[in-house]
């Protein structure tokens, strides 16, 4: 399966399964990142999605096989631990539109703050914000200035990194509990991204109730609908791959307990 494709499948069960009103939704509210709290009940979610499940382990697996063969830095025993014991068992969704951001936050409250945390970016690009322990020395110097008071971290300890479409960051070890913001989305660099419109164009045509994916072929290999906007000859495709450009999805997937407990075990009484 080619990357266009394998990227398509997650892009469609973004839209169509997990925006379910099953899960918890936040879509209608503005959340002040630096006081939101979460709360994890075992009774109040169900089924870990099979697919999101199965890619995160996947990466952390081969993290684990890096970690493993390194011979940089210390004792990487631990971490190679936290790979290899790494249980899905929540997972937030974020649907960037417009002017939407993420301020500076730390993801600690799982009871477990070492297992790694897995972000898988779709959609347009977006600017990461990175806080590291010690200041960096930037050539050319990074663009933003130091940033002084409340909880944000000084600007000479904040790495900018561009996310573009199926990038994946692990954190795990001293940047598993790192502050990390997303200050603005590249809209605009979407429609010049053929990686990402291919993707677009692949998941529009399996979601379509048109069969846009089978028409024309008999073996539902050849679909009808080209990767050029505007050259689609289905309104509902066309709909969906504009929706695609113009919202970012980021899925990250923690582990909440440590491996051998249960949620039972953390209640709080």
């Amino acid at each position: 399966m080619s990357y266009d494709e394998e990227s398509s499948g997650y892009l469609k069960n973004c839209f169509k399964f997990y925006k379910n009103l099953t899960y918890d939704s936040n879509h209608l509210l503005r959340i002040d990142e630096s006081a939101r709290s979460i709360r994890y009940e075992e009774s109040k979610y169900g089924e870990f999605p099979p697919l999101l499940s199965k890619i995160s382990t996947q990466l952390v697996h081969l993290l684990q096989t890096e970690l493993s063969s390194t011979t940089v830095g210390s004792d990487v025993t631990q971490l190679v631990q936290a790979c290899a014991d790494f249980q899905p068992e929540a997972a937030i969704v974020n649907y960037y539109r417009g002017k939407t951001n993420m301020g500076f936050h730390t993801d600690n409250v799982e009871f477990d703050k070492k297992a790694p945390l897995v972000s898988i970016s779709l959609g347009p690009s977006a600017l990461y914000l990175w806080e590291v322990s010690k200041p960096v020395t930037a050539s050319p110097s990074f663009l933003h200035p130091p940033i002084n008071g409340g909880d944000h971290p000084d600007g000479s300890t904040v790495i900018p990194i561009v996310l573009r479409h199926g990038d994946v960051v692990i954190m795990l070890g001293k940047s598993r509990l790192a502050k990390h913001a997303v200050p603005v989305v590249l809209f605009d660099e979407a429609y010049r991204d053929p990686v990402l419109r291919m993707a677009a164009q692949l998941a529009s045509q399996r979601l379509c109730p048109n069969l846009c994916a089978n028409v024309g072929s008999s073996n539902g290999s050849s679909p009808t609908c080209h990767v050029e906007r505007s050259y689609c000859s289905c309104a509902i495709c066309k709909a969906f791959v504009d929706y695609v450009l113009t919202t970012r999805i980021n899925m990250n997937v923690r582990q909440v307990v440590p491996a051998g407990y249960s949620f039972s075990d953390f209640d709080k009484k």
